[in-house]
């Protein structure tokens, strides 16, 4: 981030030199100034959805869906999603997909799906 300061006289508005200096304003004398901070930088935001399946009955997702945009490790942006799939009576998957900025384009920096063993189901319908 950036700072641009500048000074000027309450009384005349003559811009002062030097902003920090003290005195009265050379150009008609008067001692009280107006100090003007500029800042100059970069702002960026990050966006998530979340989605999150439920069955009636049962206190636990069946599945849960997160998108989201972020700064990946190496401080590029970067989008990704995660999806934990717990539909299946006896598997649960677990997809994690990002992709990231690069010179070219988006480009896919980690695919990965993951099979687990179901631990917790809902009662059967």
């Amino acid at each position: 981030m950036t700072a641009d300061i500048q000074a000027v006289c309450c009384e005349c508005r003559h811009e002062l030199p030097d902003p920090s200096a003290s005195g009265p304003c050379p150009n008609c004398g008067a001692t009280r100034r107006l100090v003007l901070v500029g800042l100059a930088g970069t702002l960026s935001f990050e966006t998530e959805l979340a989605v999150k399946q439920s069955q009636p009955g049962w206190s636990r997702f069946l599945r849960t869906l997160v998108s989201r945009h972020k700064i990946s490790k190496s401080g590029r942006p970067a989008r990704e999603v995660l999806d934990i799939d717990h539909t299946d009576p006896i598997m649960t998957v677990k997809r994690h997909h990002v992709e990231e900025v690069a010179e070219d384009g988006w480009k896919v920096a980690h695919d990965e799906t993951e099979c687990y063993p179901a631990k917790h189901r809902p009662p059967a319908p």
